[in-house]
């Protein structure tokens, strides 16, 4: 799923104009809080990353 998930992401990303050459995918939530709850886990959601930020 990650893989398709990413592919429509850059296909949405190269469409738009001008291109669009990066998108930053924050690990937290509005509140900048470390622990977030599923609905917020955009970078798992994008790449299937699921591990620390560092």
């Amino acid at each position: 799923m990650a893989a398709e998930t990413l592919s429509a992401l850059r296909s949405l990303m190269a469409s738009h104009s001008p291109p669009l050459h990066a998108l930053v995918v924050p690990s937290e939530d509005y509140h900048q809080s470390e622990y977030v709850s599923a609905r917020d886990k955009r970078r798992a959601f994008v790449s299937g990353f699921t591990g620390s930020a560092g």
